[in-house]
Formats: structure tokens, C-alpha cells, sequence
């Protein structure tokens, strides 16, 4: 999910058809942007372990690059997979309190206000 990019603006998404991830590289294209305009954006990446889809490994090596240029908030949804089918409340807290973040409403506390501090204190990604 990313705040601010032109096209995508305050879009929750859970499957993205206009990206091209090669993680172990640390390239990100989305609509033709590299992860370097990124920079001063607020990312949330949640990735499920179970994930054969989206490899996992991707998403992180992702997130520790782009991290060089913004803060990026992790969430691993344990016990789910591509699907977001397995536990589809917390798939869906996530979206809600990403889109709060997006439109500057208070914060839930949940899942995606604690990834962020934990991402802006330089803890480790939240398990959920």
C-alpha cells in the first residue's frame, strides 16, 4: 500500500496488478516508478508467510531497501497465505487503518498504527 504516488493516491490494494517486484534485487517498479520515488511516502507492506504466490523473502528484501529512502511499516499476518481468505478480519483491519492513515483520521491503534512506530523506532516488523 502507498500513500501519495500520483494514480495510486490513498489506494488500499491487496493484489497488485501494476507492480514489478524482483525483492532479492531490491527493485520495485510500480506504474513505471523505482522504489527510489518512494522517498517521503508512507509504505505499508503485510505479506503472509504462507504466501506461494508472492514469495515472502520478496516482500522483505523489498521493504529493507526501500527503507533506505522512507519509513516502511511491516505486518506478517501469521496463519493466512495469498488467499487473504484465512483470516480476512485482519487482512481487513489492515486495509481499514491503512486508509485512515491515508486520510489523516485518528489512529485505530491497530495493526497498521503499530507497525508504523514500531518501523519509526527501527523495530522489527509486527506479527499478527
Amino acid at each position: 500500500m502507498i500513500d501519495g504516488i500520483d494514480g495510486l493516491e490513498n489506494i488500499v490494494a491487496a493484489e497488485t496488478v501494476l507492480s514489478e517486484v524482483d525483492g532479492q534485487a531490491g527493485r520495485l517498479v510500480i506504474r513505471g516508478l523505482s522504489v527510489e520515488q518512494l522517498a517521503g511516502r508512507r509504505v505499508l507492506l503485510a505479506q503472509a508467510p504462507g504466501d506461494r504466490i508472492t514469495r515472502p523473502a520478496d516482500t522483505w528484501a523489498f521493504a529493507a531497501r526501500a527503507a533506505a529512502v522512507t519509513t516502511v511499516a511491516t505486518i506478517e499476518v501469521q496463519h493466512s497465505d495469498h488467499a487473504l481468505l484465512r483470516r480476512a478480519s485482519v487482512w481487513n483491519q489492515i486495509a481499514t487503518g491503512f486508509v485512515r492513515l491515508a486520510l489523516g483520521l485518528p489512529s485505530d491503534e491497530g495493526p497498521v498504527s503499530q507497525a508504523f512506530r514500531a518501523a519509526e523506532a527501527g523495530g522489527p516488523r509486527l506479527q499478527v
